[in-house]
């Protein structure tokens, strides 16, 4: 697995990633990339800057896998997380506020159950809320912020690789359907 957080202004371009088209800002700022290519250890480096990780779980953290998917230039490695307490902690506190951001990941489940795949912020504070999960019972992607959220179309429950991208645009105020969730290019 792989994850990018990005943020973006209106200036924006396409960009083409196997079948997988996703609307990037040419004035982007890479936030955040952790590739999970270390494929050992309990660390991940954050290569587009100085978020380190640390796999972590109450019964030891989470596993390195060969099972990933096939990316051009990427290490075969994944981390597979139990579902119930695994987790990479970072100090990253992410992108806030009104601000646009992408966040880019592939993902690989089973479990139609509510879990998060990527969270950050206070869900008690107004702006700072950004999670992203598997909306239970239909096992589409379910993008958070605090003041909206939406959902996408298309279930990652097959046990496939899918990419994911959660785009919030740049506009004053995000609500319900501004957040742009999209599995394999669709929305």
């Amino acid at each position: 697995m792989l994850l990018k957080v990005a943020e973006f202004n209106n200036d924006q371009m396409t960009l083409m990633a196997g079948d997988l088209t996703v609307p990037i800002g040419l004035g982007s700022t890479l936030e955040a990339y952790w590739n999970f290519n270390e494929g050992e250890g309990d660390a991940t480096a954050d290569l587009g800057g100085d978020h380190p990780g640390t796999l972590t779980g109450a019964d030891g953290p989470a596993a390195w896998t060969d099972d990933a998917p096939t990316l051009q230039g990427e290490n075969p490695f994944a981390i597979s997380f139990d579902g119930v307490d695994d987790y990479v902690f970072t100090e990253y506190a992410g992108v806030g506020g009104s601000n646009p951001r992408t966040v880019s990941f592939w993902v690989k489940t089973t479990a139609t159950t509510t879990h998060g795949l990527v969270a950050w912020g206070d869900s008690s504070r107004n702006a700072t809320k950004y999670h992203i999960r598997v909306n239970p019972g239909t096992g589409t992607i379910r993008t958070e912020v605090q003041g909206g959220n939406n959902w996408g179309t298309t279930s990652i429950v097959d046990d496939q690789w899918q990419p994911v991208v959660s785009l919030v645009p740049d506009i004053p105020k995000v609500n319900q359907p501004d957040v742009l969730p999209a599995v394999d290019g669709a929305l």
